[in-house]
């Protein structure tokens, strides 16, 4: 829009509080102000530019479009201010998040190519898996929170992705929820691909009801069917491991039901091997659940 037909805009705006939201040629929102009077503080910015400082020239000039919520009352034009910035903050909080999410999962990919980090004789059942001989870890020295902690940024990837206003934003999105996805599967943590696919499922249910991720069973390799396939069956030793733990932890909190343990793994430690099952020790309860109630 021009000057004369940003200043015609703002003259017909009606006098009541609100929110404007100045923004460029892109869509980009540059300000976003409050007014008593959205007619009166919006012809201000397009009305005797001398007036104005340096800064809010060099805003103006940038100006290609505006847009105004207009509010019931002054205190619900401060509301609706303050959830726009909020939401421009929280933009910003999510693109570092999934930039952080990103930067591990490739320290992640790197570690599989050159064979980085400590592997422990637990995390694989070599007899049921001779095939998987590595799985990463990243910077959280253990394959299955690196998982949840994947869980978390994934999604948020995806909702960048979807809400990104250019092609730039959702080439940067994409690249960086494949590279997530990728460390994902490298991870091998059954329980962190349940996770995944649920979150995933929920998320095409509500975009498009009609595709079905059971699809995904078909084109999987059949290493990764072959670990979801095991979940449950007690032949796998990290399974059985597992079960072996909670119900030790179980028979601990039987005793600890009221006050728990303590917190960290130094109490788990302390008390959980006069009640481990089967002999199995373990630095924690395998279940988050239950480590809390520790």
């Amino acid at each position: 829009m021009t000057k004369d037909e940003l200043r015609q805009k703002a003259n017909d705006l009606p006098l009541a509080p609100g929110v404007y939201l100045m923004m460029d040629k892109t869509g980009k929102v540059i300000y976003v102000g409050k007014a008593k009077k959205l007619k009166n503080r919006v012809s201000q910015y397009f009305a005797n530019l001398a007036s104005h400082t340096e800064k809010t020239r060099a805003m103006v000039s940038q100006i290609d479009h505006f847009d105004v919520i207009v509010a019931d009352s002054e205190f619900e034009a401060l509301v609706l201010e303050n959830s726009i910035t909020t939401r421009r903050q929280l933009d910003v909080l999510i693109a570092m998040m999934v930039l952080a999410g990103t930067v591990v999962a490739l320290y992640g990919i790197f570690q599989y190519l050159f064979g980085w980090g400590y592997q422990s004789e637990a995390w694989v059942d070599s007899d049921m898996f001779s095939s998987i001989t590595f799985r990463v870890t990243a910077t959280l020295e253990n394959p299955n929170m690196l998982g949840q902690y994947l869980i978390l940024a994934i999604p948020l990837g995806g909702a960048g992705l979807l809400s990104a206003k250019d092609w730039a934003q959702r080439v940067w999105y994409f690249i960086c929820c494949g590279i997530m996805c990728v460390c994902m599967l490298l991870t091998l943590s059954r329980g962190a691909w349940l996770g995944l696919l649920f979150a995933g499922f929920l998320f095409v249910l509500f975009l498009q009801p009609r595709l079905l991720l059971l699809a995904l069973y078909f084109v999987l390799p059949d290493t990764i069917i072959n670990r979801f396939s095991s979940i449950g069956d007690l032949g796998d030793s990290s399974t059985s491991y597992r079960v072996y733990i909670w119900i030790g932890t179980l028979a601990m909190l039987k005793d600890y039901w009221l006050c728990g343990i303590g917190p960290g793994d130094a109490a788990f430690n302390l008390v959980y091997p006069r009640y481990s099952y089967s002999g199995v020790t373990a630095p924690h309860s395998h279940n988050l659940f239950l480590q809390i109630m520790c």
